[in-house]
């Protein structure tokens, strides 16, 4: 990779991430109904299995895969039965609410199951192995290192996803804290179970 195409490299990374896609709906989502700390934990889940599909995609294997259209769809119907899930699961916990202060915690997941439902959500999502797979290449120099570039493409992606991620997470907690001033938790609770279901279809139409 030319070292002065990385600015051009960085920023097409961003302007991918930022496009409202189930990761960031997932992120904003939970934010809004657990607050920023409890999405930012699922966003290293889903950061953690978008470097797996990466570095199967740059290993190489990732041409496999996507050579098997059977294993693409079923991952990226069980992504969007987990989304469908998560989405029923807060409209019904908006349902069911009872008197408790809209701060209190007590419902909110651990963060290892936090951290389970973003990695869960990026696998299947398997789509992003069409970006590893068809995009990086074209920015690697094959006359300079590769491993030298593909650890600074990789870095670059994680870098940049997280700027959005992080970006659609403070919107979301945003949104709890006004919503909480007016309304309390039901609302944040429909709120976020109509952003899961909003992802589903994303994930459900996406090709």
């Amino acid at each position: 990779m030319i070292l002065s195409h990385w600015p051009l490299v960085a920023f097409s990374i961003l302007v991918i991430a930022l496009t409202p896609g189930p990761s960031m709906l997932l992120g904003f989502g939970l934010a809004a109904q657990y607050g920023a700390r409890r999405s930012l934990t699922a966003g290293f889940g889903l950061l953690s299995a978008l470097m797996a599909y990466a570095a199967l995609s740059l290993a190489g294997l990732g041409a496999l895969l996507l050579a098997v259209p059977e294993l693409i769809t079923a991952l990226q119907w069980f992504g969007v039965a987990f989304l469908l899930w998560m989405g029923l699961n807060a409209l019904l916990g908006a349902r069911t609410h009872t008197k408790a202060p809209p701060d209190s915690a007590t419902n909110a997941p651990a963060l290892r199951r936090l951290y389970r439902r973003g990695l869960l959500t990026a696998i299947g999502n398997p789509k992003a192995m069409v970006f590893f797979t068809a995009v990086f290449p074209q920015f690697i120099d094959p006359a300079q290192p590769v491993a030298a570039q593909i650890a600074v493409l990789c870095a670059t992606f994680a870098a940049a996803w997280s700027l959005a991620f992080v970006a659609y997470a403070a919107a979301g907690a945003l949104l709890r804290r006004r919503a909480q001033a007016r309304t309390g938790k039901p609302l944040l609770q429909w709120i976020s179970g109509g952003v899961y279901l909003s992802a589903a279809g994303l994930l459900a139409i996406s090709r």
